[in-house]
């Protein structure tokens, strides 16, 4: 009769050991699930912040925060003069100004010399 008992308490904790066991093994695969899923989460999320992070991306969410314009390429072509060329352009623009100046000088200097005499 105590063999008979400690045959039954011998396959209860056997099978305790294997529910447990179950149990467990049970646990670890839904922690591995849950791993996956975290880690394609994690590489969705990491390719939404490069595509955040990328200049092009960020520079239309400022131009259209801002209301800015897309930049346009502008050339600029310089004229290199002479030095002749360059003194005789200053001689023309002072002979304008003159010029321009003229008719204006003389009749301030009427109107002075009718306010003197």
């Amino acid at each position: 009769m105590l063999i008979l008992i400690f045959v039954f308490i011998f396959i209860g904790i056997n099978i305790y050991r294997n529910a447990e066991l179950i149990k467990n093994s049970y646990t670890i695969q839904r922690l591995q699930s849950e791993i996956r899923r975290t880690e394609k989460e994690n590489a969705l999320l990491k390719k939404e912040i490069l595509s955040y992070l990328s200049l092009r991306k960020l520079e239309v969410y400022a131009r259209e925060k801002l209301n800015l314009a897309e930049p346009q390429e502008v050339r600029y072509i310089r004229e290199r003069f002479s030095q002749e060329e360059s003194e005789s352009s200053r001689f023309k623009v002072w002979n304008w100004i003159k010029e321009l100046i003229s008719p204006a000088r003389k009749f301030l200097f009427e109107k002075y010399n009718e306010t003197i005499r």
